[in-house]
């Protein structure tokens, strides 16, 4: 039996997750809860599990228009919406411009990549219940305006393969 391509709850957190961003862009435009949009395992930018349907993949990265000469991306505030996704194992949200990384992220255990890289953060705080995150493979933070004021936090991370802290 095939799996739904696309868990209705799961659609409805993406879009609730939409909505707290800005997207002068319309890089989200394929986002929408219209009948011809409902998979949003076919929307851009997000990644399933072929297998379960499950959301496991965000790249939000911004993106370098050489026609526009500009880099496109997005602000606004990162939506708890995300929690809904349990199934998530990659967020990158490189070269955007948020309020702060909230401290829900390190509720998301199941996270394995997570590229913050280049964000411009209104609230440099950085969240310590990263440390929660005991899968996590990969963090990017480079020349991100995130204040560290200790490393205790990487104690918790045994499966740390990558951390890129370049100012």
């Amino acid at each position: 039996m095939q799996q739904e391509p696309c868990f209705r709850h799961k659609r409805i957190a993406l879009l609730q997750f939409k909505t707290g961003l800005v997207d002068d862009y319309a890089l989200l435009n394929s986002w929408k809860n219209s009948s011809n949009a409902r998979d949003c395992c076919q929307w851009r930018r997000v990644g399933c599990n072929n297998a379960t349907g499950r959301v496991v993949l965000l790249d939000l990265s911004t993106i370098i228009s050489e026609e526009l000469e500009q880099t496109l991306g997005f602000s606004g505030k990162i939506d708890s919406s995300l929690l809904s996704l349990s199934s998530l194992t990659y967020l990158d949200l490189s070269g955007n411009s948020f309020t702060r990384i909230p401290e829900f992220i390190g509720s998301l255990t199941n996270f394995q990549h997570l590229k913050l890289s280049n964000i411009e953060l209104t609230s440099p705080k950085f969240p310590y219940q990263l440390g929660n995150i005991s899968n996590l493979q990969t963090l990017d933070l480079a020349s991100t305006s995130v204040v560290i004021k200790n490393t205790d936090w990487l104690a918790h991370h045994s499966s740390l393969k990558y951390l890129i802290l370049v100012i």
